[in-house]
């Protein structure tokens, strides 16, 4: 993960109070879980513990496990699982954080505390993004993972070089448009017919 200077820790406290409050706005407008695939991320969640048939197996569905297994415990709580609160809190955190993220980056690679500003204050306007990190979809966790290229391990440094891999590894398991990005570089395997 990019190391955060003050600007950007700025920047992803500015986003997650930005974040709390588009929460809220679509929360009061009833918008929360207005898509169906939010209230069905919260059903995979809630069965893994709480189903006939509770095990791991649950787990299992059209989408990827990590957004599943982060809920699985506080949506077992009847007012959570109906209200979406613990996976909202979840998508604004996970904004906050890709905002401090990606304007880390631009500060590391640019060096201009103008570009990380701009990068970060695009990201975090855009509509789409607003009403997705305050839904409990998956995008919010992909895209906390998307800001850590593969290439921000520095050669001999242990730390950075496993934090890139849980990067990719969360990534993964967070959305199927990560495995494309994911893939080890090189060729691809031929299938022969």
């Amino acid at each position: 993960m990019p190391r955060f200077d003050p600007l950007s820790r700025a920047l992803g406290v500015v986003a997650a109070l930005l974040g709390t409050v588009a929460a809220a706005v679509y929360w009061s407008a009833g918008l929360s879980l207005s898509h169906y695939d939010a209230k069905a991320h919260l059903v995979v969640a809630r069965r893994i513990l709480d189903s006939l048939t509770p095990s791991w197996e649950q787990i299992g569905a059209v989408w990827l496990p990590l957004p599943h297994v982060l809920n699985a415990l506080p949506v077992q709580i009847d007012w959570m699982y109906q209200t979406g609160a613990s996976a909202i809190l979840i998508s604004v955190v996970s904004f906050a954080l890709t905002v401090a993220s990606l304007s880390a980056l631009v500060m590391r690679v640019t060096g201009s505390p103008w570009g990380a500003g701009l990068a970060a204050a695009l990201f975090a306007t855009n509509p789409n993004v607003l009403y997705l990190q305050s839904t409990p979809m998956t995008e919010p966790a992909l895209s906390l993972t998307a800001p850590i290229p593969p290439g921000a391990a520095r050669p001999g440094s242990k730390a950075r070089t496993a934090a890139v891999r849980s990067s990719a590894c969360s990534g993964d398991r967070a959305r199927w448009d990560w495995w494309r990005k994911a893939r080890p570089p090189g060729p691809r395997p031929r299938v022969i017919p």
